[in-house]
């Protein structure tokens, strides 16, 4: 029996084992205990039947990870589940720990995933999902990271990680004031939760937002433009040190996808809080060809390449539809 390869579906009793097996699958990850802490603590309420464990004797040794959520296609919404951290440890990769995932991932129609390896592009390749968008990333930089040039050569001037208080209460832009949230439920958000139809967007409940960027202390910021007697258009953000340079990222945000100043007023609102923080520039993603074409126009550099979001769910692919994903979609915020 010890030596026998068999699945579960995860418990919370299961996290000093995940935490193992993460630290193994995921060597260069930090902070697995807080990121364990976070997932499950939305995990339980909102389908955790769904992840499955792939053990040998009492040791996890591959996983398919699920958090479930829900999406509006065109003009319905769906239930829906991501999928991510799909691997088996390299020395298991022979066995039938990755025939159980493949069937796992199969028998999950309403599955989406974004941001994936290699190995899963393949998988998903050969299960016929369809590659529906891109994620695309952009990075403009300022003047500050000359400094963290120097700091690398330097490491007691560098910028340590800042805390809530560091930020400003509002942005003032000539579009409009951003005020800071202190709490999901401050937003004016649009009955239903979703900005716009005729796409593919997922959705962003109070219950959602709360647990995704309120639930970690000091870790984002949301800032959220009120217009009068409209929805409000907002983003959140955090620290991000690419190669020892802080970035502010950008890893979420709503808008009218057809309101180009709605945009321009994140855009213009990012670069501000970048400089007040003193960050070397800005970091944010888009799956949107409008948003992107402004990015580019606000003299953003897109890196090469961009990552794949695929599904399987006929709904999604039955069209071709725009797709409104950002990082806090998924686990791309966590990479």
């Amino acid at each position: 029996m010890d030596t026998e390869i068999y699945s579960k579906r995860l418990s919370v009793s299961d996290k000093e084992l995940l935490l193992r097996y993460l630290a193994k699958a995921y060597p260069f990850r930090t902070n697995l205990n807080a990121f364990i802490d976070f997932t499950l603590s939305y995990v339980p309420k909102e389908g955790m039947e769904k992840s499955l464990l792939i053990f040998k004797g009492k040791e996890i040794i591959g996983a398919n990870m699920f958090l479930q959520t829900k999406a509006k296609i065109g003009k319905t919404e769906y239930d829906i589940v991501w999928s991510y951290d799909t691997k088996v440890l390299d020395e298991y990769r022979k066995t039938e720990a990755g025939t159980i995932i493949c069937g796992e991932i199969f028998s999950n129609k309403n599955s989406f995933g974004a941001g994936l390896s290699g190995i899963s592009v393949e998988l998903n390749k050969r299960m016929h999902a369809k590659f529906i968008a891109k994620s695309l990333a952009f990075i403009r930089l300022n003047r500050y990271l000359f400094k963290y040039i120097f700091a690398l050569f330097c490491p007691s001037i560098r910028k340590p990680l800042v805390d809530d208080s560091s930020y400003p209460r509002e942005i003032k832009t000539r579009l409009g004031l951003f005020r800071r949230l202190e709490k999901a439920i401050d937003l004016n958000q649009p009955r239903g939760n979703y900005w716009n139809d005729n796409l593919i967007e997922f959705e962003r409940s109070t219950k959602f937002l709360d647990w995704r960027f309120f639930t970690l202390k000091d870790k984002y910021q949301v800032y959220a433009l009120r217009k009068k007697g409209e929805n409000d258009v907002y983003f959140a953000c955090r620290q991000y040190d690419l190669s020892g340079i802080p970035l502010l990222y950008v890893v979420d945000y709503r808008f009218l996808i057809d309101d180009f100043e709605e945009q321009k007023a994140i855009i213009k609102a990012a670069l501000l809080l970048s400089r007040k923080m003193k960050f070397a520039g800005v970091y944010i993603r888009s799956s949107l060809p409008g948003l992107s074409k402004l990015l580019k126009n606000n003299v953003f550099i897109m890196k090469k390449g961009g990552a794949d979001i695929v599904t399987r769910f006929k709904p999604a692919i039955q069209e071709e539809y725009s797709v409104f994903h950002t990082p806090a979609d998924s686990d791309m915020d966590f990479k």
